[in-house]
């Protein structure tokens, strides 16, 4: 019993008490049998209404998590990827390729398609080379910067000619390749043909923004980006 109920069992014998020094034994069973079944109609009503309460706040709480719980789910499924960057420069008669990460920790490599008039002819895969290493893929940290070697214009003040070295790397190791012909500094009439390098700069895990792909062209004696 609560202590409610033992305070209208107080009441009731306190009620029938008095009705027995007025009425007598009659008056107080009467006080008795109605203070019990006083008692017992609030016992009840204050028992229903606390269990209502107790659902209607099990109700709150269900729907609090229910809210809360996709938002939850976001954030612990979201999973860092590497975000990998690059852009090609022509500085000092070289062109390359710097790649930054800005994600997480990746192995990153390049693979790449020359075409144009070149000496060496192959029909394996080749790579664009690292300036660090010779190896195909290489490890890059948030925030790190490598670059690729692609070509680099060489000049035989000798003979006033000019020639591009163009560097590739494979899974046997590194290989430098050169156009079929050179060119004649200061005579339009002896250049060399435009060489074409495609490559797409990929990396494990997947990059969050997709593959990078550049198009770099070696005209004469510069290079850019098309």
């Amino acid at each position: 019993m609560s202590r409610g109920d033992w305070g209208s069992v107080a009441a009731t014998l306190i009620l029938a008490g008095v009705a027995y020094f007025i009425g007598g034994a009659r008056a107080a069973f009467a006080a008795i049998v109605i203070g019990l079944s006083i008692g017992a109609i609030l016992h009840f009503t204050k028992k229903k209404e606390s269990k209502a309460a107790e659902e209607q706040g099990d109700n709150s709480t269900k729907r609090t998590k229910s809210t809360a719980f996709p938002e939850d789910v976001r954030q612990s499924q979201a999973i860092g990827k590497p975000d990998i960057q690059s852009r090609f420069t022509f500085e000092k008669n070289e062109a390359r390729i710097e790649v930054m990460n800005r994600g997480t920790i990746a192995d990153v490599w390049a693979p790449l398609k020359p075409e144009g008039m070149l000496r060496r002819f192959t029909t394996a895969d080749v790579f664009a080379r690292w300036t660090h290493t010779d190896a195909v893929k290489t490890r890059i940290a948030k925030g790190q910067t490598c670059q690729l070697r692609l070509a680099s214009f060489d000049v035989d003040y000798r003979t006033l000619s000019g020639q591009w070295r163009i560097y590739w790397t494979t899974d046997n190791g590194p290989l430098d390749d050169r156009p079929m012909y050179s060119t004649l500094l200061g005579n339009k009439d002896v250049q060399t043909p435009d060489v074409h390098l495609h490559l797409n700069i990929v990396s494990d895990p997947d990059c969050a923004s997709g593959i990078k792909k550049h198009h770099v062209v070696l005209h004469t004696s510069s290079a850019e980006e098309v």
